[in-house]
């Protein structure tokens, strides 16, 4: 399978002003750069449990895709490298 994503890592100018616009808790410089943010919500694991039936329906979970495709679309636009996206 080979190094897949992790063959190549793009890192974002850390000149760059983001501090009005994301809710970061804590930036750790080393050994790599990273920021730990604050939860502003519940997970969509939290959502789905939740649920009356213990998931969501077809149309509430679409309107959760696209929400989450275009997070992850302007992460990425933004130059962001993320290691996983999960449900919790």
């Amino acid at each position: 399978m080979g190094a897949g994503a992790f063959s190549k890592l793009f890192y974002k100018d850390l000149s760059d002003d983001f501090g009005s616009q994301i809710h970061c808790v804590h930036f750790i410089n080393r050994p790599r750069p990273y920021y730990i943010y604050e939860k502003i919500g519940p997970t969509l694991d939290e959502i789905i449990r939740g649920s009356y039936y213990g998931f969501l329906d077809i149309s509430t979970a679409r309107h959760f895709a696209i929400g989450i495709i275009r997070t992850l679309r302007t992460l990425h636009s933004l130059e962001y490298v993320h290691r996983c996206v999960t449900s919790f």
